[in-house]
């Protein structure tokens, strides 16, 4: 899609005489103000799990590169990657952070998280895993033991190999932050 409506914003923008005096913030609001109708057409244009990657990536500013729907915003360039990746505009980013993360977007996404596969599987999928322990404490003894002791094992060492990559990560960042 062209950006072009956006260039003549600015464009117009550049030569009006009384933004000499504006903030850089002031800048930003009114751009976003002229640019509204059309930051509505790209937002409408997204799907669902795409404006939740734009919200989340507006509020916390991190996104899961794993999510296929990415590809399609840089495709579209509504996310830019130079070299980090970041909105099309801060106009934009503001218009995403005011306009669309209001409470019934917010409450709307949430509810179809709440809805997903996970949720819908994760109590059949515990009872299952009840029901199967409960099978095992009754006629396997034994191996219910040995089983319940390697699980213990494992969740108790868990942390430990976490906190070990982590110290380590952290004395190889001290290191190269001191070679720097």
């Amino acid at each position: 899609r062209s950006l072009s409506y956006l260039h003549r914003i600015g464009q117009d923008m550049a030569i009006r005489v009384d933004i000499a005096g504006f903030t850089p913030e002031q800048v930003i609001a009114e751009f976003c103000h002229q640019a509204r109708a059309y930051y509505l057409y790209f937002w409408a244009s997204c799907s669902k799990d795409e404006q939740f990657i734009l919200y989340h990536a507006a509020r916390d500013g991190f996104i899961n590169w794993n999510n296929c729907e990415i590809h399609s915003l840089l495709e579209r360039r509504i996310l830019v990657k130079d070299p980090a990746l970041r909105f099309m505009s801060q106009s934009f980013k503001r218009f995403v952070l005011s306009e669309c993360c209001r409470p019934e977007y917010v409450k709307a996404w949430r509810k179809e998280l709440e809805s997903s596969v996970w949720k819908r599987m994760e109590i059949p999928l515990l009872m299952s895993a009840l029901g199967i322990g409960a099978f095992l404490y009754m006629t396997q003894q034994d191996f219910f033991k040995s089983t319940m002791a390697l699980a213990t094992g494992i969740a108790a060492g868990v942390p430990a190999i976490i906190k070990f990559f982590g110290a380590l990560g952290r004395a190889k960042s001290g290191t190269t932050e001191e070679a720097n």
